[in-house]
């Protein structure tokens, strides 16, 4: 059932037309220590995301802070090993360049 909705959510993540936001840079800074972290970032019409895979043998605690000038949202989350999860984020002003810092560490 998850694997299902997995891919439900990424076939309207690649239908969903892309706005002009998507043309803003995003900018990824990452502090990845002791664990084995894929990132992908990108634009989904309005919403910038940060898709996190977990390549480690244990799990991983991973904490992302989208900013975007005066705007700053920060996303948890705990990965099990193989797990990959997606953080998101939809400013509420115009972006001309996000940054995303990345913070991962084995989890306790």
């Amino acid at each position: 059932m998850r694997k299902y909705i997995q891919a439900i959510v990424y076939v309207v993540f690649i239908s969903v037309p892309v706005a002009g936001v998507a043309e803003a840079s995003i900018e990824l800074d990452q502090e990845i220590e002791g664990v084995r972290i894929e990132v992908a970032t990108g634009w989904i019409g309005d919403v910038v995301y940060a898709r996190l895979q977990n390549r480690s043998p244990a799990a991983a605690f991973c904490e992302a802070t989208f900013d975007n000038g005066p705007e700053s949202r920060r996303r948890r989350s705990r990965l099990e090993a193989g797990e990959e999860r997606t953080l998101t984020f939809q400013p509420a002003r115009q972006v001309i360049k996000l940054r995303i810092r990345l913070r991962c560490e084995p989890a306790d």
